[in-house]
């Protein structure tokens, strides 16, 4: 019987463990690649960045001993970094591992990164100057409501809180004179797409809810405050990473930490909803459960049965 690391390999299939924030991805993807001889590529927006490894959450040191990482911790924060440099490299990474044998298991809550592996990104002509430097120079809740008159679905499409998705998303409405999902709908995907199989994590509410205020606070504990005070010039996409600004008021004393810490946590928490979210809406992969429970059934030897049935 064929195992189904060798499924893989045959089928060049890629895993996905993708799932709100909190959740518990890291560890089951470590397990999970221990098993099916698989490298991890990260598949977050912010852990690529190098010195925000606690801000971020980056895999901690015993998960990167047991299974090599990539993409986790290698650009400088200061280098703004797109879905599609993204893309350029997972592609080089993966020839370099398929050639050796490798399987591969994606990790992260990024959609806009699943997205663009899976079937590309959309083709939109660059904005004129003047659109974007109108819209640049409005605050966020102004550009949530023209955002929100223009194209009312694109909500539930990009995260709503960060001012830089919500510019990019009405530069393109305004631009095109079409909603989002038309302006992605009408691109074909991009060459080199990757076949992925995958699961998407999830967690009883409650349990998620306490999990991500005790990893709030974990991170506080473990120094986040002095990593975020060590970083060097820090660029438009890393600055977005959840509660880098509130730590920098911390620093600058313009709030507490305690007030810190709650407006992570609310924040963690509402990103968290988007997430789910989206995976649910966006990808075909199952949900798998990573709440304890007693029948004894592992949340790995689950994850092998519905990755398996999906490439029969």
């Amino acid at each position: 019987m064929i195992d189904l690391a060798d499924r893989l390999r045959q089928t060049e299939s890629d895993v996905f463990v993708v799932g709100p924030t909190g959740v518990g991805k890291s560890s089951l993807a470590a397990d999970l690649a221990a098993e099916i001889d698989a490298d991890i590529i990260g598949l977050d927006a912010f852990q690529i960045y190098e010195g925000m490894a606690i801000l971020t959450a980056q895999p901690p040191a015993d998960l990167r001993a047991r299974v090599r990482h990539h993409l986790i911790g290698e650009i400088s924060p200061a280098t703004p970094f797109s879905a599609g440099q993204f893309a350029e490299r997972v592609l080089i990474i993966r020839k370099k591992l398929r050639a050796s044998g490798r399987n591969i298991v994606f990790c992260g809550g990024t959609g806009l990164y699943l997205r663009a592996l899976t079937t590309g990104l959309p083709s939109i002509p660059p904005t004129p100057p003047s659109i974007r430097e109108t819209l640049a120079s409005l605050p966020l809740d102004e550009l949530q409501r023209r955002l929100n008159e223009a194209d009312p679905a694109a909500r539930s499409r990009i995260d709503f809180q960060n001012p830089r998705r919500v510019q990019r998303a009405l530069e393109i409405v305004v631009a095109t004179g079409k909603t989002l999902a038309q302006a992605w709908a009408c691109q074909p995907p991009a060459d080199g797409s990757i076949r992925g199989i995958g699961v998407i994590c999830l967690r009883e509410p409650t349990d998620l809810l306490a999990r991500i205020e005790a990893n709030v606070r974990a991170q506080f504990a473990a120094g986040v405050v002095e990593e975020v005070a060590r970083l060097g010039p820090v660029g438009s996409t890393a600055s977005h990473a959840i509660g880098f600004q509130a730590i920098r008021d911390v620093i600058e004393r313009r709030i507490t930490q305690d007030a810190a810490i709650e407006l992570m946590i609310l924040r963690s928490r509402q990103y968290a909803k988007r997430q789910l979210t989206w995976f649910r809406g966006q990808t075909k992969f199952p949900l798998l459960n990573l709440t304890p429970t007693e029948t004894g059934c592992s949340a790995l030897s689950t994850a092998k049965l519905l990755l398996a049935r999906q490439i029969q």
